[in-house]
């Protein structure tokens, strides 16, 4: 059964090519990805990044490209131990309390 990333064949119109500035959110996601990743600390590679993402299920039509990026470190942070689930919210819910954007 294809995930929903497999769109081989169909016809979506024209694709946008524009240039398009970078968010500050964007901008975070990009240097989180290049720390954890095959630029920095090696905890995972660029195959794990991608099979995590193609496993978002119906949350792959739904989130931006970078939120697709940050819920798939986030899936192999917890598959390999790193951080706990409930780390990873607790951290979140300390930078909503101090106004810093999660």
């Amino acid at each position: 059964m294809p995930g929903p990333h497999d769109v081989g064949g169909k016809d979506f119109g024209p694709v946008d090519r524009s240039e398009h500035s970078l968010t500050p959110f964007d901008r975070h996601v990009d240097a989180l990805q290049r720390l954890m990743g095959g630029y920095g600390a090696r905890l995972y590679r660029v195959d794990e990044l991608r099979r995590c993402i193609e496993s978002l299920g119906d949350d792959y039509y739904r989130l931006s490209y970078y939120q697709k990026w940050l819920s798939a470190m986030r899936m192999i942070l917890t598959e390999k131990g790193v951080l706990t689930p409930a780390q990873i919210e607790a951290r979140i819910a300390s930078y909503k309390k101090n106004g810093a954007e999660a």
